[in-house]
């Protein structure tokens, strides 16, 4: 894969609630207006509608890759994240891993794009798109968007 970490990246914090609703709203928008087709999921912790729902060494999301629907049906359960990243693809990830001990700009730069939940309140979308920030302003509220950042991927901050 291409590392793009040198290239003009975009960041678009939206302040809405970590659910599977709100996740699944801005994924279709990813992939219906911008040809995203596959996903991969690292870090997900939250709440389902029958417990605690995240990702273990028995039942494990990392590294696997999805289809949008797969995704959907997923987000379904979901009635809270704590913590989760969705790795977006134009084209089927055949050599994506995710290493032990990890940065998270190379791996967002061997991606198309990352939608983060974090902090219990913020989705980050992380895009080379520019058009990406005029679709989300016109799907969210002013307020629901709290920063958009336009900077080379390396010198972003990436919460953990």
């Amino acid at each position: 894969m291409e590392n793009k970490d040198h290239d003009t990246w975009h960041l678009i914090a939206l302040h809405v609630s970590l659910n599977g609703h709100s996740f699944k709203k801005i994924l279709n928008i990813l992939e219906n207006d911008f040809n995203y087709k596959y996903i991969t999921i690292n870090d997900f912790e939250g709440s389902g509608r029958y417990g605690l729902f995240y990702d273990t060494r028995e039942v494990s999301f990392t590294g696997k890759v999805f289809s949008f629907n797969e995704i959907y049906a997923i987000l379904e359960e979901v009635t809270f994240f704590d913590w989760v990243d969705f790795f977006l693809f134009q084209e089927y990830p055949d050599d994506w891993r995710f290493p032990e001990d990890y940065d998270y700009i190379p791996l967002i730069a061997d991606s198309d794009g990352l939608v983060r939940g974090v902090d219990s309140g913020y989705i980050y979308v992380y895009t080379p798109r520019e058009d990406v920030i005029e679709t989300v302003k016109k799907n969210y509220t002013a307020e629901q968007i709290d920063i958009i950042e336009t900077k080379e991927l390396k010198d972003f901050y990436v919460p953990y």
